[in-house]
């Protein structure tokens, strides 16, 4: 199961998430009767889920649960490097869905990309 902005969960959903990956069970909506699940679960967030536990707003036991692994992936605009290999794959992919050869990317189209601000990554 994959849970996307994990920070953003009210309290009561985070309470409800913990109590599936304790007890391993569900109960659907409407129902009265306990159902066993079993899932891996990987969560993702754009916020630092430790500061928002030391804030009191992020359970500190379902971080505690979610947290076995953990993978940061640093900000596209911190990785500039990365930028025109990122656009080759995103052109090739493009080119081949169309069934065309890819244009390729200039050094003044790498410059402006590499100049954007990548806002919200």
């Amino acid at each position: 199961m994959f849970l996307d902005e994990i920070a953003d969960m009210s309290a009561i959903t985070q309470a409800k998430v913990l109590r599936v990956i304790q007890e391993r069970e569900i109960e659907r909506l409407g129902g009265s009767v306990a159902l066993p699940v079993e899932c891996r679960i990987v969560a993702c967030s754009n916020r630092s889920i430790p500061e928002l536990v030391a804030g009191g707003q992020f359970r500190a036991d379902l971080y505690y649960r979610l947290n076995v692994i953990g993978i940061d992936v640093p900000a596209l605009r911190d990785r500039l490097d990365d930028i025109e290999e990122l656009a080759v794959y995103f052109l090739d992919r493009l080119a081949a869905r169309r069934g065309g050869s890819s244009p390729g990317i200039t050094g003044p189209a790498v410059a402006r990309l590499r100049g954007h601000d990548w806002p919200g990554n």
